[in-house]
């Protein structure tokens, strides 16, 4: 088993697992709101409640920022060896 490969699967699994729970977050977070937007009271309140989703969304953001760029960093490395070895 040669280790570069190894490490490179198990970089590219880390961040596909890191994307799918980001997906799958985002899923629960828009049926939640879109369930809780059915019932009137919740809709008295949906600007107070988008602002503060709008925050969170922000600061999630800014958290996620250097994830992101990391992975991307990654994966573009990645292409750009992975395209040297088959050459």
């Amino acid at each position: 088993m040669d280790v570069p490969h190894t490490i490179v699967a198990r970089r590219l699994r880390t961040q596909t697992l890191i994307m799918r729970r980001l997906v799958i977050a985002f899923i629960v977070a828009i049926a939640i709101g879109a369930s809780l937007f059915t019932f009137d009271a919740v809709r008295a309140i949906d600007a107070s409640i988008l602002a503060s989703a709008g925050i969170i969304s922000v600061v999630a953001g800014l958290a996620a920022q250097s994830v992101l760029s990391n992975m991307f960093a990654v994966s573009s490395s990645f292409s750009a060896t992975h395209c040297a070895w088959t050459m």
